[in-house]
């Protein structure tokens, strides 16, 4: 037996493992599908709770760090942040400074 018929070469009836396809998917479909585009616009509605903030309150973000509340509806804040600007955010995210 040669080198090349022991390691498959030349051998046509070699098959890709169970479940895999070449060029295509598990389902035999080569057509690939676009993502699904969705319009609208995303707005938090505020929850009617009265937040235990209020306007000049330090705070601190885990990601946007300390910042003064300059704005407050419901439960959401606007915040100066120092190094991030502005940023309006849930009463929830942060805590004071």
């Amino acid at each position: 037996m040669t080198s090349s018929a022991r390691s498959g070469e030349g051998d046509s009836s070699f098959s890709p493992p169970l479940g895999r396809r070449e060029g295509g998917t598990a389902g035999g479909s080569t057509k690939r599908r676009l993502p699904l585009t969705i319009e609208g616009e995303l707005v938090a509605k505020s929850t009617g709770t009265v937040s235990p903030f209020t306007l000049g309150d330090r705070v601190f973000h885990q990601k946007f760090g300390n910042g003064n509340v300059v704005a407050i509806d419901g439960n959401k804040l606007t915040i100066a942040f120092d190094k991030a600007g502005e940023k309006r955010v849930v009463d929830s995210f942060v805590e004071r400074a």
